[in-house]
C-alpha cells in the first residue's frame, strides 16, 4: 500500500487502538505550530487537546482531535484562513453551525481540528464529555467498550462507527445535564 492509500484508509476505516503516551506529546507540537499561525496572524486562541486520545487509559482511532477556542465575538472563518495559507485542510461546518472543522496528517497520525467559541455546543459537548469519562471510570470504561464494538461491527464505515458512538455520548450527555436540574 503506498502513502495516498494509508492516508484514505486512516480516514475511512474505524479502527481503534490502546492508549499512546505519545499522543500527547504530538498535541503539544501540534498545539505549539498551530498557535504561532495565529500568532503570526495576530490571533489569540486557547487549544485544547480534546476526545478520546486526550484521555489516559482510553482506546481510540489515532486522530487527535484539537479545540481551537477563539474570543466570543470571533469569526471562526478569520482564524481559519491563516491555518489553510499553512497547509490545514479546510472542510467548513459539516453540518455545525458556528464550527470550522479543519484537518492536517503527518506520517504517523492525523489530526481533526474544531475552531469555534466556547458557547457553540460542539465546544460544551466536547469539554463536558471528556470531563466525565475523565472523572468516571465506568462511562470511560463504557464508552471504550462501545468504540470496540462498533470498530468490529463496522471497520471499513467510519459513519456508522461515529452514529453508534454518537449515541452513547448523546445518551451520557442527555443523563447528565438532566441530573443536572
Amino acid at each position: 500500500m503506498n502513502d495516498s492509500e494509508d492516508l484514505v484508509k486512516r480516514h475511512t476505516e474505524a479502527r481503534v487502538v490502546p492508549w499512546n503516551p505519545k499522543w500527547h506529546d504530538m498535541f503539544l507540537k501540534e498545539q505549539a505550530k498551530l498557535q504561532g499561525y495565529l500568532n503570526k496572524a495576530g490571533l489569540k486562541a486557547e487549544i485544547i487537546h480534546v476526545g478520546s486520545t486526550s484521555v489516559k487509559d482510553m482506546w481510540a482511532k489515532a486522530i487527535i482531535d484539537i479545540l481551537i477556542l477563539i474570543p466570543d465575538e470571533a469569526d471562526p472563518l478569520q482564524y481559519s484562513t491563516p491555518l489553510s495559507q499553512n497547509g490545514v485542510e479546510w472542510h467548513g461546518e459539516c453540518g455545525r453551525p458556528g464550527r470550522v472543522f479543519m484537518s492536517e496528517d503527518e506520517e504517523e497520525i492525523s489530526f481533526y481540528i474544531h475552531v469555534t467559541t466556547r458557547d457553540n455546543p460542539v465546544a460544551h459537548d466536547q469539554l463536558l464529555f471528556q470531563k466525565l469519562e475523565r472523572e468516571d471510570a465506568t462511562i470511560r470504561w463504557n464508552y471504550m467498550r462501545v468504540k470496540q464494538m462498533a470498530a468490529a461491527r463496522y471497520p471499513d464505515d467510519r459513519s456508522m462507527y461515529r452514529e453508534m458512538k454518537g449515541l452513547y455520548i448523546e445518551g451520557v450527555l442527555a443523563a447528565y445535564k438532566h441530573g443536572q436540574r
